[in-house]
């Protein structure tokens, strides 16, 4: 198990496999958001597991909320938006709430100019992971402030743990 261990730390970043044996909670939630979509790129695209889809809205700023249903302890939210129009970078903030009136910041990236990408296949987009301090939180809201390539915010997935 040991080598097996070493093994899997000089193929994958630390990160990834932290992230691979946590369970990504993001899909029992329900999914809202202030622009309902473009074209068939729906909200609830952003949390079914899948790179090769996403919820595309804008113009920014606009948001995405997942809920819960009751407050789930969290400390991590690995967030992967578009990376295939190059250079391009997003500006945001992630706020969590256990009850929708009173709201924490756990990530400011609302000064973000680091580009995402090239990455052509989505499926090998490596996203952007935040660590903070366990929370209990019901609601997630994701709220894209800018994207430097067009107007609209374009997100493929969302994960929480």
């Amino acid at each position: 198990m040991k080598s097996l261990l070493i093994f899997c730390l000089l193929i994958f970043p630390p990160t990834e496999i932290f992230c691979q044996m946590e369970k990504n909670i993001a899909s029992e939630s329900l999914v809202s958001a202030s622009v309902i979509q473009e074209g068939h790129h729906f909200p609830q695209n952003a949390i079914d597991g899948n790179l090769n889809t996403g919820w595309y809205a804008g113009p920014t700023p606009c948001w995405i909320q997942l809920d819960f249903g009751e407050p789930r302890k969290i400390s991590k939210i690995h967030i992967f938006f578009c990376a295939t129009d190059w250079p391009r970078y997003y500006q945001y903030k992630i706020d969590v709430s256990a009850d929708k009136k009173k709201w924490i910041q756990v990530v400011d990236m609302t000064e973000n100019t680091e580009p995402e990408g090239p990455v052509k296949d989505r499926v090998k987009n490596k996203g952007h992971i935040h660590i903070f301090k366990r929370i209990n939180a019901r609601f997630i809201k994701v709220t894209v402030t800018y994207d430097s390539a067009d107007p609209s915010a374009h997100i493929y997935e969302i994960k929480v743990y």
